[in-house]
């Protein structure tokens, strides 16, 4: 391959990582925000079973307690619900952050090809100058010679 289409395929990889490392903090913003959704449900939830056994202490109507207990039954439901939504966005974490390992793999093997390409270079650019250098000593000997 040449050393152009190595550094298009260099450019293309550098770019596959800017978007995964730019969807990794797009997916860990989501986390901390379904984690403080989560931490809200539970507090919440905490705060009005709380004030519900106060409530429940002064004497309450049975029809009033089914309903808190109703009621906090569905919060329950809703924290679950939200435990799952952060599993779910831990998992995409996971994803993005294989793909921007990949894609750091791949930006690194096209920069040593690109390296070992420059280097082949050089070194056959100093054959080439060396040559002529032993052609151009070997004419002024012959040419002293004469």
């Amino acid at each position: 391959m040449s050393t152009q289409t190595l550094q298009m395929l260099l450019d293309l990889a550098a770019d596959k990582r800017e978007s995964a490392a730019r969807i990794l903090g797009i997916e860990r913003n989501a986390l901390a925000a379904e984690k403080n959704k989560l931490d809200m449900l539970t507090s919440y939830r905490q705060q009005y079973e709380d004030a519900t056994n106060g409530k429940a202490q002064q004497g309450t109507s049975v029809t009033q307690m089914r309903n808190a207990a109703e009621f906090l039954q569905r919060l329950g439901h809703a924290i679950e619900q939200q435990r799952t939504q952060i599993r779910v966005v831990e998992g995409r974490i996971s994803m993005t952050v294989q793909e921007l390992s990949a894609a750091q793999a791949e930006v690194r093997k096209y920069e040593t090809l690109i390296a070992r390409k420059k280097e082949e270079a050089l070194r056959a650019e100093l054959r080439r100058e060396q040559k002529l250098n032993d052609e151009m000593a070997a004419r002024l000997v012959r040419h002293a010679q004469e």
